[in-house]
């Protein structure tokens, strides 16, 4: 099965994949300033974390429809750039009527 095609199995449900890689760029600053219209002269400046400068993403998901309305799925995502590594999972349970 390819990456985000559909199949039927046994005429009872169908399955998606999803599959993605990319190469995110990101040369900017996390920066934020921020003030209480309430309070005058109350502005404050927040900074994130810096991210990565070149990050390599892989992200695959696969979901499986079941003909009574029920659909289950799971997905990963990882994230490595400059030794910042980031791996997140999800997994969903869905009920149409």
């Amino acid at each position: 099965m390819t990456p985000g095609s559909i199949c039927v199995l046994g005429g009872s449900g169908f399955v998606g994949t999803h599959l993605c890689a990319a190469l995110a760029r990101d040369d900017g600053e996390r920066i934020a300033e921020a003030g209480l219209t309430a309070l005058p002269g109350s502005s404050f400046v927040v900074r994130g974390a810096e991210p990565g400068k070149d990050a390599k993403i892989l992200a695959a998901a696969v979901r499986y429809d079941f003909a009574g309305g029920l659909s289950l799925g799971a997905g990963a995502e990882g994230r490595w750039s400059d030794g910042r590594d980031l791996v997140a999972a999800t997994v969903t349970a869905r009920y149409a009527w």
